[in-house]
């Protein structure tokens, strides 16, 4: 019995490491994990509010000259809230705003229509 007292103590130090290192290591993945989905969806709607935005502000530009604006204007929001991004990644998520705008507005509409 007492060798094996000798042994649990022996032990237990090591032990106790693998497991703070298991449990530290899990913590640091949740919190990439976590940080990862609050950047999404921050960069969503910092491209949709800046959508919005373009479209009313810059209502006489064409669609490059807005996606330009757009661009320029998203990309130094996110970068102001210390979230990086790329100019593709920025180009995807403006095009998908709009035509999820455009969808919304056709669907308005038509029922409005389909209303009267």
């Amino acid at each position: 019995m007492e060798n094996v007292n000798q042994l649990v103590t022996a032990i237990m130090p090591y032990v106790i490491t693998i497991v703070t290192a298991i449990f530290g290591y899990l913590a640091v993945r949740v919190k990439a994990k976590f940080d990862e989905k609050i950047n999404t969806e921050t960069k969503r709607a910092v491209i949709e509010d800046t959508v919005k935005y373009v479209q009313q502000v810059y209502e006489t530009l064409d669609g490059k000259e807005k996606l330009q604006k757009a661009l320029e204007t998203s990309i130094e929001w996110l970068n102001q809230k210390g979230i990086k991004i790329t100019e593709a990644e920025a180009t995807i998520l403006i095009e998908a705003a709009v035509k999820g705008f455009k969808e919304g507005w056709t669907t308005t509409n038509t029922a409005k229509k389909t209303n009267k």
